[in-house]
């Protein structure tokens, strides 16, 4: 009976002082050191802890893919998804009836003659924040010259070939002018131009923030790696709004025109999709390619798309300036 008592007494004072009851000084709620993948239900804790997460790491290094292409390999499959051991994947049910499983290992029928190849990266590289800026090195892959350039601190290098021989003077680097009218625009596709913002997740986010809404969320396995999947809806009148505003002395006319024309045929809302990982770190964005949006047909119905994947959060090195006395500085 006294036992009795002395339990009752000890639940009560412990739902008095909120703790467990038989703690003592020690009931303090305690938090584990495993992150989790527990899913952020709106899109300003979202991004704080994204944006939070990544430039604590400082450096990644990135693959810019095409996105509005459908993408072979490494697509993120819901967790649960089984595999037998010799590689062959099981399909889901459909109907009550169970797909044929897809063999792997050479398994697989061989590619006919006319199937197209899988499409080349359009770039990739690394990207390192810093107190003032956000580096970016860029290395393009599609083209039959491929070269590299870099985004420093508000500058623009770039390693001449092309169009650029002519102005390099024999150097090994040109520093250019960032504007519309630099002869880096002049040469390379739109989104490669656009690629030191694009592979930023920082100004992925600022855009999310201006005009995102959660539309759903979902554990998956990206690279196996454990990750949760985000699927946001960007507001197309309210982005337009925000890169008007946010364009600064760099206006974007042709994109901010292109996207209300979207909204004025009925495309309310464009897609974007984040992976983040245990950490918070994002593992894959795949987002609307605003530099496109401008030459997209009258006829087109989708949005072209761009998908950057990110590894190696905190290992590649910063992006550093070309040697002195490497560079030649377009005049104008």
């Amino acid at each position: 009976m006294r036992r009795a008592g002395v339990l009752v007494v000890s639940m009560l004072l412990a739902v008095l002082t909120g703790c467990e009851p038989g703690g003592g000084d020690t009931a303090a709620p305690t938090t584990s050191a495993e992150p989790n993948l527990e899913a952020h239900t709106s899109v300003l804790e979202l991004i704080r802890a994204a944006d939070e997460a990544a430039t604590r790491r400082g450096t990644v290094s990135f693959r810019l893919d095409d996105g509005t292409r459908p993408q072979r390999g490494g697509t993120p499959q819901p967790n649960g998804a089984a595999a037998q051991p010799n590689g062959t994947q099981v399909q889901p049910q459909r109907n009550g009836v169970q797909a044929p499983p897809r063999q792997r290992n050479g398994a697989q029928a061989k590619r006919g003659a006319n199937t197209p190849k899988k499409p080349l990266p359009l770039a990739a590289g690394r990207l390192a924040y810093g107190k003032q800026s956000v580096d970016v090195l860029v290395r393009t892959l599609r083209r039959v010259q491929n070269f590299e350039f870099r985004a420093i601190d508000g500058s623009v290098f770039a390693q001449p070939t092309g169009a650029l021989l002519p102005i390099a003077n024999g150097m090994p680097w040109l520093r250019l002018h960032d504007s519309p009218a630099s002869p880096l625009s002049q040469l390379l596709d739109p989104a490669l131009v656009d690629a030191p913002s694009t592979v930023d997740p920082t100004r992925t986010f600022d855009l999310l923030v201006a005009a995102g809404t959660i539309a759903s969320s979902e554990r998956a396995t990206l690279g196996g790696a454990e990750v949760t999947r985000y699927d946001v809806d960007l507001d197309v009148e309210r982005l337009a709004e925000h890169i008007r505003l946010s364009s600064g002395d760099q206006p974007r006319p042709a994109i901010v025109g292109a996207l209300r024309t979207l909204a004025e045929q009925g495309t309310t809302t464009a897609p974007v999709t984040v992976f983040l990982d245990r950490h918070n770190l994002p593992r894959r964005i795949k987002l609307p390619n605003l530099a496109a949006l401008p030459n997209r047909g009258p006829d087109a119905t989708d949005l072209p798309m761009l998908i950057v994947n990110y590894r190696d959060w905190g290992t590649p090195p910063g992006v550093a300036v070309p040697p002195a006395g490497t560079v030649a500085t377009v005049p104008g």
